[in-house]
């Protein structure tokens, strides 16, 4: 099984903002929600930031990743743009991934590849989780279960799982399980499922740990992240920089392909 664009992804801790304008289903039904479900999910809001999450307009990350099973780059540097649908990566050693304003592509060496449109459903936007949680609240076609309490970072968490209404396959691509702190209401970990650039019926299953939160306009972001492919360690981001509303430019998701 080949996860050559998703895997790559992951390597840098996989995120996205949101999907894309290109990917966005149809399927408009409410999805079915679990009131317990919801309110563990509010708890966690409130828990990151509360209203200041809704001003997010963009976001500016920057920092370096170790990669442990990447020989050619297995240490990078990195920066994140994201603002609304919007969003670019770039890393040393590795291809630059950006929507291209409902287009997504990769740029490698002067060469733009096409991506499928299912490359901007499924990511996890880790370094953003509190935006991509009060996403999901705020949208009714995102459904929310309770779960069975769990451990994640040897700690106690409520479960939660969330997913766009849909065909099977949108749900299998956009379900994710929340395993939320039930002391400090944080999310420690995020399960989710990336499909393959070629074919999304060959999918992987992900989790990113979250840690080091800290406070930035008034919103707790973790500038730690250890993502895993299965239950192998694939990467650790560390963020030095991260701002909010820094009037990022629609110039800068330019460079798409049809």
């Amino acid at each position: 099984m080949r996860f050559p664009f998703f895997f790559l992804l992951a390597l840098s801790t996989s995120v996205c903002f949101a999907q894309s304008p290109a990917s966005a289903p149809a399927q408009q039904t409410a999805a079915s929600r679990d009131v317990t479900a919801v309110n563990i999910a509010n708890q966690a809001i409130s828990a990151m930031g509360g209203t200041a999450i809704g001003q997010i307009n963009d976001c500016l990350a920057q920092g370096n990743v170790q990669r442990p099973l990447d020989s050619i780059a297995p240490s990078a540097s990195f920066t994140w743009k994201n603002s609304g649908a919007e969003f670019r990566y770039e890393q040393d050693g590795r291809p630059t991934i950006m929507t291209g304003h409902g287009k997504p592509a990769k740029l490698n060496g002067g060469k733009t590849t096409r991506l499928l449109a299912n490359a901007t459903i499924s990511d996890f936007p880790a370094h953003l989780a509190a935006s991509q949680l009060l996403k999901r609240l705020n949208d009714t076609r995102y459904g929310f279960a309770a779960l069975d309490d769990s451990q994640a970072a040897g700690r106690s968490a409520a479960r939660i799982k969330t997913w766009l209404n849909g065909t099977s396959l949108i749900q299998t691509l956009t379900t994710q399980i929340w395993f939320i702190d039930k002391a400090t209401g944080l999310p420690l970990r995020v399960e989710y499922t990336l499909p393959d650039r070629h074919n999304a019926n060959l999918q992987g299953h992900f989790a990113a740990e979250l840690s080091d939160w800290r406070p930035v306009s008034g919103v707790l972001v973790p500038f730690h992240i250890t993502t895993y492919l299965a239950q192998l360690k694939i990467s650790d981001a560390n963020i030095s920089t991260l701002s909010f509303n820094s009037g990022i430019s629609a110039a800068d998701f330019d460079g798409g392909v049809q």
